[in-house]
């Protein structure tokens, strides 16, 4: 299901696997438009969307899925043969007692850049303390505890079924899971995995990107290059505002 209203199949996780040079220039400035990568991803994605039958065909086929999260996910039910996920989605699926082998690879990459096939996309486990918290200072020793303590971070690691989120846990001896999982491992080593730019106002630029991205998959923009530049014209009015 390539479509970007899919679980997972966002913009940020896609461009993982192509090489570009940041979502912005060193100028602080929307790369959108400039970096011939994210034309050359969303032509691609297009082509998938397209070959495939066309959006509509396809989000109609969507809205048959079941929850993200529950027992239900297409990919455990077989209604999608192939599923872009993270790696918990591993572990969901078997609870889910699916009754068929999966297996684990990482996302493909652009012909000329088959030397950094196994890279992919970063994120981390996230926790935080409520405002509101009477303990602050005891929230905050526990935070720190499960999030700087090897031994806690690979434990909390294997419970939920997720990739630990510090380079010291990933070396740890004490970190074991299913072969299959290795994959996962592999490509949070990998030097060449990336992750989304941090910006002033958050996550906002990529939903700015990825609304664009929905319009050009439908085909109600034709001009690609045109539509990224004021994508990215529109990314810098909203990070200026947010300063």
């Amino acid at each position: 299901m390539p479509t970007y209203l899919g679980y997972e199949t966002v913009v940020s996780h896609y461009m993982s696997q192509w090489k570009h040079g940041g979502y912005f220039d060193a100028d602080g400035k929307s790369a959108v438009a400039k970096d011939p990568a994210f034309a050359a991803m969303m032509t691609y994605q297009k082509s998938l969307v397209d070959a495939l039958g066309g959006f509509r065909k396809l989000d109609r086929y969507r809205t048959t899925f079941g929850d993200e999260w529950g027992p239900e996910h297409p990919f455990h039910t077989g209604q999608v043969a192939m599923q872009l996920d993270g790696e918990w989605r591993l572990k969901f699926a078997e609870d889910a007692k699916p009754g068929f082998e999966i297996g684990v690879a990482p996302l493909p990459v652009a012909d000329d850049e088959a030397a950094e096939y196994g890279k992919g996309y970063l994120s981390g486990t996230i926790m935080g303390i409520a405002p509101q918290s009477r303990k602050q200072n005891a929230a905050w020793e526990l935070v720190k505890f499960m999030t700087t303590d090897t031994d806690a971070v690979v434990a909390f690691a294997h419970d939920i079924g997720n990739v630990p989120s510090t380079l010291e846990a990933l070396k740890s001896p004490k970190l074991t899971f299913d072969p299959r999982f290795k994959t996962f491992l592999d490509i949070a080593r990998h030097p060449a995995s990336t992750t989304s730019d941090g910006a002033v106002n958050g996550s906002a630029y990529q939903d700015t990107l990825q609304k664009f991205s929905q319009r050009y998959e439908k085909g109600e923009v034709t001009d690609l290059k045109k539509g990224l530049a004021d994508t990215a014209a529109r990314i810098d009015r909203d990070i200026a505002a947010a300063k």
